[in-house]
């Protein structure tokens, strides 16, 4: 609870970087899955691989994959309605059930 407390204050007050943030989050989820799948000369990060190793081992494949799903969700979210609070909130929900 505390996390999701967290993320969603700063997130309130990163409306205008929101893009990076979620190009940030789509590059993370994304080396972990090739960490995972030992595609490491696809890895981005590659100086957080010790990191992203750890982090393999504790996420599913269908985990990260549902993660990028929702982060791309969000980001239509946005795109039609505008609503960044509501869309916000439905983005941090889904992101705790993965």
């Amino acid at each position: 609870f505390d996390s999701y407390q967290m993320a969603r204050k700063y997130l309130m007050t990163a409306q205008s970087d929101i893009d990076d943030v979620l190009f940030i989050l789509e590059v993370w989820y994304r080396d972990i899955m090739y960490v995972r799948n030992n595609m490491m000369d696809r890895v981005v990060n590659f100086n957080q691989k010790e990191t992203l190793q750890e982090q393999a081992k504790m996420f599913k494949e269908r985990q990260l994959a549902n993660s990028l799903n929702v982060i791309k969700k969000f980001r239509e979210d946005l795109r039609a309605n505008g609503q960044y609070k509501m869309a916000l909130t439905t983005f941090l929900v889904n992101m705790s059930e993965v």
